[in-house]
């Protein structure tokens, strides 16, 4: 076994919630009773993942501050079609329970040679 493949095996045992992956298609015609037009996706993952959070950033948008919470979410290396613009749900988690239901949507996929796990960098816009 490779230091690569040995680390990678190393990765996925932390990985020890699990989430969806889904990538959000085109609205379709609006509900003639509601007027409300719904959005298809796509899953393009399901399994196993790790949810690290990084510091918090605060930015204004108008006159109103936001708070962004970036998120490192390690997936197998073999998650291999996650892209920017995709939304990570998270499904169950061992240690915290918050987590749970947590929708955090993909703004970089950091792609390499000798990489571990497939680290997203993922954020939630909260106000």
């Amino acid at each position: 076994m490779s230091v690569v493949e040995a680390g990678r095996l190393a990765a996925q045992r932390l990985m020890v919630d699990t989430c969806t992956v889904t990538r959000p298609g085109a609205y379709g015609a609006p509900d003639e009773t509601t007027g409300v037009a719904t959005r298809t996706s796509t899953t393009v993952y399901t399994g196993v993942c790790r949810v690290k959070p990084e510091t918090p950033g605060e930015q204004t948008a108008g006159e109103r501050e936001v708070v962004t919470r970036r998120f490192v979410v390690s997936l197998p290396i073999t998650a291999d079609d996650v892209a920017v613009g995709d939304v990570v749900t998270v499904t169950a988690s061992v240690y915290d329970t918050g987590l749970v239901g947590a929708a955090l949507t993909v703004v970089g996929v950091p792609v390499g040679s000798h990489l571990t796990a497939r680290r997203l960098i993922a954020e939630r816009i909260e106000n």
